[in-house]
């Protein structure tokens, strides 16, 4: 269970890698998983507790750490939305919800870092900025929580960071932008 004054880093993981054709969250790039890279951020970040949401690949034997909580999307067919979903649910009564994806390999521990302490501002949101978007990784405040449950299908949150601009910090983390989805994104 998360405290109130905690923030929950939930990792999603649950897509099936259509485009890659196999299970990206297990391919292996510098020597380690993109899911063991961003369990290495998270963990390294200190930001908080940290959970990984599975679905269409059972990622168990994959989480090194006992302090990493595994987390079940059992509809992830339905899209990214679900995940964001089981994520809000295991925050619990947490101060906040950061939301990373596993398929960013660029993500370090000192940009969560950078991150949270944007979200300590107090607007309600801290959110990358690259490639002329916003997106993950990205801290929401648990009011948000309510809008972060309405979500559906596989839109991401980042409708509710654009219809929240005053209240969020940008942060910019051009790195963060690259992420893997084909074969070619494994040699930038």
């Amino acid at each position: 269970m998360t405290g109130p004054d905690q923030v929950l880093i939930a990792i999603l993981a649950a897509g099936a890698s259509r485009r890659m054709g196999r299970p990206k969250q297990l391919i292996r790039r510098d020597g380690r998983t993109l899911l063991a890279h961003a369990i290495e951020a998270a963990r390294g970040s200190g930001i908080g507790p940290v959970a990984v949401v599975e679905g269409a690949c059972p990622l168990a034997g994959e989480i090194p750490n006992r302090d990493v909580r595994l987390l079940s999307n059992v509809e992830w067919q339905q899209g990214m939305a679900g995940s964001i979903r089981v994520a809000v649910g295991a925050a619990g009564n947490a101060a906040a919800l950061l939301l990373m994806l596993c398929d960013q390999p660029n993500v370090t521990a000192e940009l969560l870092r950078h991150l949270y302490e944007g979200w300590k501002s107090g607007r309600g949101i801290a959110a990358c900025t690259y490639a002329g978007t916003v997106g993950a990784p990205a801290i929401f405040d648990r009011r948000f929580f309510p809008k972060l449950l309405e979500l559906r299908g596989d839109q991401g949150a980042k409708s509710i960071i654009l219809a929240h601009r005053l209240q969020t910090v940008f942060i910019a983390a051009e790195a963060a932008g690259a992420d893997v989805d084909e074969e070619d994104d494994l040699h930038p």
